[in-house]
């Protein structure tokens, strides 16, 4: 593993455990009970296949969505989704069965996604969360909350952290940001 690979696990890590346990109703003490499904767009790539360790330890079933079946599947998902390969959306639906998605995790947060996850919740479902790694560039639903968690390392090259309004103050109590 290169020093460049290894750096990036201290920020995926963190970054998916802002997201489960800070931003989903969960600690790390949980262990749920009952059924009770994560989905997790993005599960292949390094926060995500942290969020799918994460949501196993708790005791959540975990529908992954991930380019890299293979990944995701190693990283614990219960069932894996390609998102390349037909609707992935009616395959979201068909994993479901009856159950209405309560909670998402989209470590990808863009290119789409947070719209495409939106159309799975029921706005009828109680406290929807779909937890962001970056904050939502067009207008969503508001029967759900959207909790942003992220963990940026800037070193030598100008970072856009999102679309923000530059005026606005950026809230840095749950950030980490390392220089």
């Amino acid at each position: 593993m290169s020093f460049e690979e290894a750096a990036t696990i201290p920020l995926g890590l963190t970054t998916s455990a802002m997201g489960i346990f800070r931003r989903l109703p969960l600690k790390v003490t949980t262990r749920l009970t009952e059924r009770k499904t994560l989905l997790v767009w993005g599960a292949a790539t390094s926060v995500g296949q942290f969020a799918v360790q994460m949501a196993k330890i708790v005791g959540l079933r975990v529908i992954g969505v991930a380019g890299n079946a293979a990944v995701a599947k190693e990283a614990g998902c219960d069932v894996v989704i390609d998102y390349r390969s037909g609707n992935p959306l009616a395959q979201i639906r068909e994993a479901l069965g009856e159950e209405k998605l309560q909670w998402a995790f989209d470590a990808v947060s863009e290119g789409g996604t947070m719209e495409a996850i939106v159309e799975l919740f029921d706005p009828a479902t109680p406290d929807p969360i779909l937890v962001l790694v970056l904050w939502p560039t067009s207008k969503l639903p508001d029967f759900i909350s959207y909790p942003d968690t992220s963990v940026f390392s800037v070193y030598g090259e100008e970072q856009l952290l999102g679309v923000r309004n530059p005026l606005q103050q950026l809230y840095l109590g749950d950030y980490l940001i390392c220089f």
